[in-house]
Parts: structure tokens; C-alpha cells; sequence
């Protein structure tokens, strides 16, 4: 028996290292067959991936090389430090890191020696394209904090929790990097000949300030601390700068819509700041922006109507709900197909649970209706309400198929059955809600495991 079982494991592990050698083969192959445009890809882990970067930073250390020498002639010349901080700047990433090449230190902080090669430029030639140099080093810098932010600090809190103050302007509002990199372009542009030689700079600027608009307005953690100090002022700042600087590009170009589009993007995205931060009426205004500049074929164009219309419901605009669905259903009905259900809820809050049914079928009839039983509930919760047991009890029925743990459909089912005089089908949801309850711990509530969105 031992000899068996001796026999048995020694061709296993022989069965075992046959298929590693195997999988090793073909992952060699694999990386030695790797072509040079997939070494970015492959994160440099292949043979010739490796031998090409080595070349590639060999290369990169002669120039250094090479431009040193010609500062050590030429140490007034203000194009050579740019040119050698460029390179700097380029090796330095978005994380963080620098780029480590044979124990040399060419490339190792690789950030600072971008920044003073661009501060000695300037020293000699205050050029626009020196401080935008430099502006962009301290972006990067800005970038590898932010990671790290929401890398390290935030992710371990709860949902609904805000930040700390301090981490707010420590990361985004007051931040030494930001402040920088933004005076940096703001300088560039200003030594610019005209508002439309100063665009490039103007852009970059316009980037970052649209990334810290997006953290602060977007982020649950930091969107939270804004409301709780009451800096819902500083964002609307920040996307009100976008605007004026995007409408302003618009207004000095013939012929280009990128503009517009931006700029829609821009008011939708402050509108929906201003959702998270409970501002409703300041929401409504940023959508009526963002509607100047919207076009069917833009993808926010059906969000930027049924965003509006879910704030007006809240604002108990229901005719002013209605309208916008109306609209982006009319203008792209397949696009928009979603924005059914909303104009069914807006016409149920107004208390039109006729309409409101047949927005309901119109959703449960398109390719992908059926797939959602909140629209059956939606829809049974309106017949209910027009007296209409027998069909109200038939899509609850559909939907406790698809989800028999919900005891709030079985009550719900029950009214129905009520309703449509079939007490002793009633009778039996009624029975069969009290049994499970007693077998559920206190703690559970009637709607446990039901659809969020009913």
C-alpha cells in the first residue's frame, strides 16, 4: 500500500512539474516575442523589454551628459537648463517615483533637480515656457498627494463620513504643490503676447482646477466635509472660473464646438456638486447653464434632463419634472428610454397614476424592461392607487418571482388580493409574512433583501 501510494504522489509530482515547465515555456515566449510597442504594457518584464529600457535610459543619461558640459561653457544660457529640466521632469511620474538606472544618480530626485534647473532658467530669462516647466512639475507633485490621499486616508473610513478639515486643505484647498503649479501657468499666460497665445497655459491651469472641483464635489468624503464647513462656496468658485475661462475660448474660436461641449460639461458637473451638497436651487440654475451648450449627441444629454427633473420632483416642480423628461424622451427616446420611469415617478408624486402606468408599461416594454421587478412594484403601487387589485397583484406576483425573500412584496401582494376580492389568497400572504417574521431575529426589517428603488 505504501509502495502505491509512493508511485502514485512521485507521478504526480512528476505530472506537476511537467505542466510548470510547460506554463514557464510559454510565459518566456511570450515575453521575448513581446514586440517594443508592448513594453509600456508589460510594465518593462520582458528580455528585450528590460534591454530596451536600459538603452532607452543609457540614452537618456548621455543627454544629461552632454547638456551639463554645455552649461559648464554656456552657464548663462537659460535654454539649456529648460531643456535638461525637461528631461527631469519627464522621468518624474504622477506616483511619486523616479526613474533608478544603474546605481547612478542621474535619476534619482528627479522632481527637485527638474524644479531648480527650471528655477535657474528663469533666473536668466523669465520665459512663459520656463514657469509652465516648472508649473508642471509641481502638478505632479499635487497629483502623487492626491493619490496618496485617497489612497491611504480615506479609504478606510465609512460611507458617510467626512474628513477631517485640516485634510481638506492640507490635499486640495491650501495645498503648497497646487498653489504653485497654479501660479506657475497664471505666470506663463501673463507673459504671453495675447489671450490666445496664452491657451496652452491657460489649459493646463484650467485641468487642475477642474480635478480639486471634481474631489471636492464628487468625492463622498470630501464632499461631506465641504457641507459640514460650509465651503460649498469654494467649489462653485472654482466651476464658475471654468466657465467664464471656456466661454471666453469660445467666444475668441469660429467653427469648433469642443468648447461647447466643455462647457456644458462644466455647468452639468457643478450642477451635480450642488445635488451632493443638498443646494438645490443652486443645482437648477447650474443645469439651466449646461442646457445653453448641451446638443442631442452629447452624452450628458439625457442625464443633464432627468438630473433636472429628479430636483425639481424634490422641489415639488412636478410640472417642471415632467417637462424636462418630456423633452430628452422626445428629442432621443432611445437614448433617453430610462428617463420613462422617472416621468412615471413625477407623475405619480403628482398624483396622475394614470400616466404614471403607462410610463411604467411604456419602460417594462423596451429590450431591456423586464430585467427590473422595481419597475412591476412601481407599477403595482399605482394600480393600487387606481383601484385596480387584479393587476397590481399580477406584477407583484412578477416581481416576488424574482425575489421571494422580500416580505413588503407578500403585503403588498396581500392589499391586492384584497382589493380584487380574493380574501383567501390575502389571507395566505398575510399568514405566510406572520410565519416568517417569527422566524426572522428582531433586528431584521420588513424590507430586507427588497429592491433599494421602489
Amino acid at each position: 500500500m505504501r509502495n502505491k501510494l509512493s508511485e502514485l504522489n512521485f507521478k504526480q509530482s512528476r505530472t506537476v512539474r511537467f505542466f510548470a515547465v510547460i506554463l514557464l515555456t510559454l510565459a518566456f515566449s511570450a515575453a521575448i516575442s513581446a514586440q517594443p510597442g508592448d513594453c509600456r504594457d508589460m510594465g518593462y518584464k520582458s528580455v528585450h523589454c528590460v534591454k530596451e529600457r536600459i538603452e532607452s535610459l543609457g540614452k537618456i543619461a548621455a543627454e544629461i551628459n552632454i547638456i551639463s558640459a554645455e552649461i559648464l561653457r554656456e552657464p548663462g544660457n537659460a535654454g539649456l537648463y529648460n531643456r535638461r529640466g525637461l528631461i527631469y521632469a519627464s522621468l518624474f511620474k504622477e506616483d511619486g517615483s523616479s526613474v533608478v538606472f544603474e546605481n547612478t544618480t542621474y535619476f534619482s530626485e528627479t522632481d527637485a533637480r527638474a524644479i531648480d534647473d527650471f528655477n535657474r532658467a528663469i533666473e536668466i530669462a523669465p520665459r512663459a515656457e520656463f514657469y509652465a516647466g516648472r508649473g508642471e512639475v509641481y502638478q505632479k507633485r499635487w497629483d502623487y498627494e492626491l493619490r496618496t490621499l485617497y489612497g491611504m486616508k480615506i479609504n478606510y473610513l465609512l460611507p458617510e463620513t467626512a474628513v477631517p478639515l485640516e485634510v481638506i486643505e492640507n490635499g486640495l484647498t491650501k495645498n503648497a504643490n497646487f498653489a504653485q503649479a497654479e501660479k506657475d501657468f497664471q505666470e506663463a499666460a501673463g507673459r504671453t503676447a495675447n489671450f490666445r497665445a496664452s491657451v496652452p497655459f491657460l489649459n493646463r491651469l484650467a485641468k487642475i482646477r477642474r480635478e480639486r472641483a471634481h474631489s471636492l464635489g464628487f468625492q463622498p468624503h470630501f464632499y461631506l466635509a465641504v457641507v459640514q464647513n460650509k465651503m460649498q462656496w469654494f467649489v462653485f468658485k472654482e466651476f464658475d472660473w471654468l466657465g467664464d475661462y471656456y466661454r471666453k475660448l469660445l467666444d475668441t474660436r469660429t467653427a469648433e464646438n469642443r468648447e461647447e461641449r466643455t462647457l456644458s460639461e462644466v455647468y452639468f458637473s457643478k450642477g451635480n456638486a450642488a445635488v451632493n451638497f443638498g443646494e438645490y436651487q443652486a443645482a437648477v440654475q447650474a443645469f439651466d447653464e449646461a442646457e445653453k451648450y448641451i446638443s442631442t449627441n452629447y452624452l450628458d444629454f439625457c442625464n443633464l434632463y432627468n438630473n433636472r427633473g429628479k430636483i425639481k420632483v424634490k422641489l415639488k416642480d412636478f410640472d417642471g419634472a415632467i417637462k424636462d423628461y418630456s423633452f430628452a424622451l422626445n428629442s432621443a427616446p432611445y437614448n433617453c428610454r430610462y428617463v420613462f420611469e422617472h416621468r412615471a415617478d413625477a407623475f405619480a408624486a403628482k398624483g396622475d397614476f394614470g400616466r404614471a402606468a403607462e410610463d411604467y408599461t411604456k419602460r417594462i416594454n423596451q429590450e431591456d424592461g423586464k430585467s427590473f421587478p422595481q419597475f412591476f412594484i412601481k407599477r403595482g403601487k399605482t394600480y393600487l392607487k387606481l383601484g385596480e387589485g387584479e393587476k397590481a397583484a399580477a406584477d407583484f406576483s412578477y416581481a416576488i418571482e424574482r425575489n421571494s425573500s422580500c416580505l413588503t412584496l407578500l403585503v403588498l401582494r396581500a392589499q391586492a388580493f384584497r382589493l380584487a376580492g380574493k380574501n383567501d389568497l390575502a389571507d395566505a400572504d398575510e399568514t405566510e409574512v406572520r410565519m416568517r417574521l417569527e422566524d426572522l431575529p428582531r433586528r431584521y426589517r420588513m424590507e430586507t433583501d427588497c429592491p433599494t428603488d421602489f
